[in-house]
This record gives structure tokens, C-alpha cells and sequence, in this order.
């Protein structure tokens, strides 16, 4: 297949590449659409001029029963309507599709304007997958439209009369970010003659104007759902597909926004699991690790308080040489940065740390920029803690994980990962033989953590009861745990340094990460990035940006003391760590700390979900 020769820059970062089947598809009825029924979501919308319904009530043998309008498919290849809910076609990528007509009759097909919709979950990645489509792509021959997925990202491709080169062009247009196997996924494609855009899960993430006019539709081919299939092309999907819709109009963001709304509560795991986390209570906000939040600062903002430790970071590892010379490289990056500065989290109208430099975890009150109580280990605190339920979970380099009150302070249980008490000088302290350099991710009553940092030595897995850190797993790994644990679908990586992440454990199906992109922002604030609504907040050597999502223009800025490693958004404020031990917050301009209290108090309260029969103050678990 051919992609477009010209692509709206930042749309489609493909390239050329050829492809070719070499199957007879089998022929198949021409069935025209006729006058639709009423619309189920009510008389006054329009409704499409296409839906399948693909469960068993619509799906009889082979023939595909439309649940509006008259156009019948035939199912060939393995394929078979899954028993659990939602009920929904699963095929099997091995030829499967629904031929819903071999030829293109431009009567039964939008002429104008286009709007395709789809519930889909991609079973397995492949270079080329088609959820609806028809299309003829052949070198320079690219007519038609299609909505599926190249590779692991979704993509909406159109050709139209007012582009047209002679032998048509398509303009492909594809999502920013991967999507995750094994999950459900809503997926629309737009055009309105003169705008293509993709949505996912009710977003926009892809726009175009290079097309425009009538739709240029091929004046052969085929018609099919669950597959890209033109006169010498096919390439089915391995995945499930619920409901396909079609319109002869390109529907508005907000009607894409409610219909995904309206109907995600009947896909199991389809809810964005950053939208589901409040405030920022773990690194990154979410166990995804996708800095981006749900919620929003009005602009400018202006310094609220400052917080400076005694002492800035001490890293684990010093900076990579000036040159390597054996290699001849020169200008190299350090990989290992995970505690260049103390990243914050916030919970419960609070603001919490650790400290490399003294030991501590420290609680600030986040609408006063006041400590309100501190706790110290028996080695340094490089990670991020967990807030979670009204309880704050840690590991440090004394080989122990902590669990504390996050109101108090009061220690609730403490937990030694390896089997045996065993110290060691390291970075200037007495440590742990296996020190806690992993994060400590709280995952439905669970803890998971590691301890260890060469394999030789021992490194171990563990998985605690966040209420009572008794222990429920631990077995030996072979990496080198040194960062955060990062939630990918139903599984769990680790960072390894200067080495490739590695998976190390299984998780219970629960929802998909963000798959909104964060993007790239000005090398001058190239250290750190999150996302807060529709602005990102950059940070650099000695400052911090916002900048909007959607051109990348620059918004705001200010100064900061030190090189801004460090970004959260959570109670109402922007809160900047940096490697100088100094915690930055600030807040919308004129907020005045009453308000500020206020944002603070609405957090979600302390304590709240934590059990009663929780262990008694100072539990020490080996």
C-alpha cells in the first residue's frame, strides 16, 4: 500500500510500503441502503444511514442482519459471536470479515459527508488491520476512505475530488499514541468536505485539511467490515468488533463525546484510568505513568509558597563521563535519573516527598506551603511515595517498604523484602544489601514492590496486603529494579537503568492508560512534561512553561530555583520540585488562600476506605 504523498505534517509519520494478497475473496449480494428507522437515541437526531449490531440477535449463521438501515453482510472466514458481554463478532484475522458488498455503488455510500464509529478491541498488532473500509490503494491509485489500524495506532484515511491528482490521493490520518491489546476502544473518523478528523475514546486526536469536496470513491471494490480489503490487497483485523455505525454527515466533537460517554459502561476496561484518579498520588499521576490529569489552572499563575529541604538530592548515581572515548562518543545523556530531584505527589490536601539527602518523607500542607510532620528511615527515600486511601506507602534504601498514616505520620507497618537483615556501606550511608529502588504501586489492596539491585546477589519481587503489609508473594528476578513500576494493561514493568524496562508481573484486567500523547515541547524545557486538560506544563533549567496541547504556543512562564525535574498538578496548584531540594507552588493569580484552603479541603479526605482492623502503630513485619 502506498500512503499519501503529502501528509499534513505531525498527522502521519509512515513512509511506502508494499503490500499485496493474493486471495479470491468469494462474491457476495449487492443490497442498497433504504429509508432508515427512528434512531434509538431519539427522533430529534439524525440517525445513520448504517449500523451493525454484531451480537446474536442480529447475526444468523453467515448473514449479518442490519440493526438500521437494509444493507445485509455475510460473514466469511473463522469467526463466531463471543458468549460473555458485550456480546460481539470475534474474528479470528485468518480471513475473517463481513462482505457487505462487492462493488462500489455510490448510492448506498456517502457522497459528501462521512461520519464512521466503531466498538472495537484489537486482539492482536499487525501492520495493517481494517475496521470498516472501501478502498482501492495502489500505488499512485488511492481512492475511497477506511478506518482501522496500522500497527498499534488507529488511523482514518479519506480521499476526496478536491485533492484529486488525477488518479486520486489519501490523506492518512493517525493517532498519536499505542493502543493496548485486549481492550475495548471507541473509534470514529470524520469529514465534513472540507475537515478529516480521528477520534478515540470521544477525543480528537488527528485533524486534516488537505481533503476536501466529494468523497472519491473507486469505481471498484468491496465493502467490509473487520477488514482493509481492495482488488488485490487484504488485510483482516484479529480483534472483536460490537457496533459499527455509519452517517451521511461528519458528526461534531460533542456528539462524538456523548456517544462514548452514553456507551463505555458496557465495555468492561474501557474506562481511561487517568481520568479515574483524583488529585496526583503517585509518580506521574497514575499507575500508567501519563502525567496527564483531567484537571485544570486558569492562567497566569503566580508563586503561592515555597519549600526548601536543608539539603538538594543526592543521586544514586553520579553523571555519565564527558566522552567515551573507546566508542568515540562524546555529549552523553545519563539514563539513570529517577532521583535527579524529590517528586512530589498530592493527596488529601497535602503534598508529599522523600528525601535522599536526610532520610525523610516529608508531609506539606499544600495550601500554606507549611510541614506539617516528617518521618525518617534508616537509609535514603529516592522514590516517589503512594498515596492511597488515607495512607502513604514508600520503600528506601534500608531494604524496608513503610506505610504511614498520610494524615499523621503514625508508621502503620513496615516490611523488610529480603529474607535476611544484611548491611553494606553504599552512595556515603549504611544500606541494604538489597535496597528498595523500585516504587511502591498500590494496585486493589496490593503492594508491589522490589528489592535488590543485582540479580547475582538476589533480587526479589514482592507483593504486599497494603492494610496489613503481610506478605502474599516474593520470588527472585533476574533484572535490576532501579525506578518506577509502570501498569501496561494487565502487566507490570520496571525500569533497569541504562538496560530495556522488563516485565516482572501479572495484573487483574481493570482499564486503559491514557492514550492522549503528551507530545514534545522546546528543548529549552526538555526536562520535564505533564498534561492538566488542554495545557502542558514544561520545565526547565531555571524556569517552567505552560504551553497549549494543541499548537504548542507558550502560555506562561516563571522562574524557579534549580532545574525543574519535578511536575504535578493537584488542589488547585502547580507544584514544581527541582535538584535543588525546593518545592515550588503555584497557584491561579488572585487566589487567595482562603480559596486555597477551600481547593484543599475538597481533596478526598484522609483516612477515608481505611480499614479498621488496620495493625496498631509501629507493626514491624521481616
Amino acid at each position: 500500500m502506498y500512503v499519501a504523498k503529502a501528509l499534513p505534517q505531525g498527522y502521519f509519520g509512515g513512509g511506502e510500503a508494499n503490500m499485496r494478497f493474493n486471495s479470491m475473496i468469494p462474491a457476495a449480494c449487492i443490497l442498497a441502503i433504504a429509508t432508515c428507522v427512528t434512531w434509538r437515541a431519539g427522533a430529534d437526531e439524525e440517525p445513520p444511514v448504517a449500523r451493525w449490531t454484531l451480537d446474536r440477535k442480529h447475526i444468523r449463521g453467515a448473514r449479518v442482519r442490519p440493526s438500521e438501515g437494509k444493507l445485509t453482510g455475510r460473514i466469511y472466514g473463522k469467526a463466531a459471536v463471543s458468549s460473555q458481554k458485550p456480546q460481539a463478532l470475534e474474528l479470528s484475522g485468518d480471513k475473517s470479515r463481513v462482505l457487505l458488498g462487492k462493488g462500489v455503488d455510490r448510492k448506498v455510500l456517502p457522497g459528501k459527508s462521512l461520519s464512521v464509529e466503531a466498538w472495537v478491541r484489537v486482539r492482536e498488532v499487525r501492520e495493517w488491520s481494517g475496521i470498516i473500509s472501501v478502498i482501492q490503494d495502489n500505488g499512485p491509485f488511492e481512492k475511497g476512505w477506511c478506518l482501522g489500524a496500522n500497527g498499534g495506532r488507529f488511523f482514518f484515511c479519506l480521499s476526496s475530488a478536491g485533492s484529486d491528482d488525477g488518479d486520486g490521493k489519501l490523506t492518512y490520518l493517525k493517532a498519536p499514541a499505542d493502543y493496548l491489546t485486549g481492550y475495548w476502544y471507541h473509534v470514529v473518523g470524520t469529514y465534513n468536505g472540507k475537515v478529516q478528523k480521528l477520534y478515540v475514546d470521544g477525543k480528537m486526536v488527528a485533524s486534516g485539511l488537505e481533503q476536501s469536496g466529494a468523497i472519491n470513491y473507486p469505481a471498484e471494490g468491496f465493502f467490509v467490515l473487520g477488514a482493509y480489503q481492495d482488488k488485490d490487497e487484504f488485510h483482516p483485523l484479529a480483534g472483536s468488533l460490537q457496533e459499527v455505525s455509519m452517517w451521511s454527515r461528519a458528526l461534531d466533537g460533542g456528539e462524538v463525546r456523548k456517544r462514548f460517554e452514553e456507551t463505555r459502561e458496557l465495555f468492561p476496561g474501557s474506562t481511561d484510568l487517568s481520568e479515574a484518579t483524583p488529585g496526583w498520588p503517585t509518580y506521574l499521576h497514575d499507575n500508567e505513568r501519563s502525567g496527564i490529569t483531567p484537571e485544570t489552572l486558569r492562567l497566569p499563575l503566580t508563586e503561592s509558597w515555597r519549600f526548601k529541604t536543608r539539603g538538594g538530592p543526592r543521586p544514586a548515581w553520579p553523571p555519565p563521563a564527558k566522552r567515551d572515548i573507546w566508542n568515540n562518543k562524546a555529549n552523553l545523556k545519563a539514563r539513570v535519573t529517577y532521583d535527579r530531584a524529590f517528586h512530589v505527589v498530592a493527596g488529601g490536601g497535602n503534598v508529599y516527598f522523600g528525601s535522599s539527602a536526610d532520610d525523610k518523607v516529608y508531609c506539606i500542607d499544600a495550601a500554606s506551603g507549611r510541614e506539617r510532620w516528617s518521618f525518617f528511615t534508616e537509609g535514603p527515600v529516592r522514590l516517589a511515595p503512594t498515596w492511597s486511601e488515607g495512607r502513604l506507602y514508600f520503600g528506601s534504601d534500608d531494604g524496608n517498604v513503610y506505610c504511614l498514616d498520610a494524615r499523621s505520620g503514625e508508621l502503620q507497618w513496615k516490611r523488610r523484602l529480603s529474607p535476611r537483615q544484611r548491611r553494606v556501606p553504599g552512595n556515603g550511608r549504611i544500606i541494604s544489601v538489597w535496597p528498595v529502588r523500585s516504587s511502591v504501586m498500590v494496585d486493589e489492596g496490593r503492594v508491589f514492590c522490589c528489592g535488590g539491585l543485582f540479580p547475582r546477589q538476589g533480587v526479589f519481587y514482592c507483593a504486599l496486603d497494603a492494610r496489613t503489609g503481610k506478605l502474599i508473594s516474593r520470588r527472585e528476578v533476574s533484572v535490576s529494579p532501579q525506578g518506577y513500576l509502570t501498569r501496561q494493561g494487565e502487566k507490570i514493568s520496571i525500569s533497569q537503568g541504562r538496560s530495556p524496562d522488563a516485565f516482572v508481573a501479572s495484573l487483574k484486567r481493570k482499564g486503559k492508560g491514557t492514550k492522549e500523547g503528551l507530545g514534545s515541547i522546546s528543548q529549552d524545557f526538555s526536562l520535564s512534561i505533564i498534561g492538566a486538560g488542554a495545557v502542558r506544563f514544561a520545565g526547565g533549567q531555571g524556569r517552567v512553561a505552560a504551553f497549549s496541547a494543541t499548537d504548542g504556543s507558550k502560555l506562561w512562564e516563571a522562574p524557579v530555583e534549580g532545574a525543574a525535574y519535578s511536575l504535578a498538578v493537584a488542589v488547585g496548584g502547580l507544584f514544581v520540585s527541582t535538584d535543588t531540594g525546593t518545592v515550588h507552588c503555584f497557584r491561579p493569580a488572585g487566589t487567595s488562600s482562603a480559596a486555597r484552603e477551600e481547593v484543599a479541603a475538597a481533596e478526598p479526605a484522609e483516612g477515608k476506605g481505611v480499614p479498621s482492623k488496620a495493625p496498631s502503630a509501629g507493626t514491624i513485619l521481616d
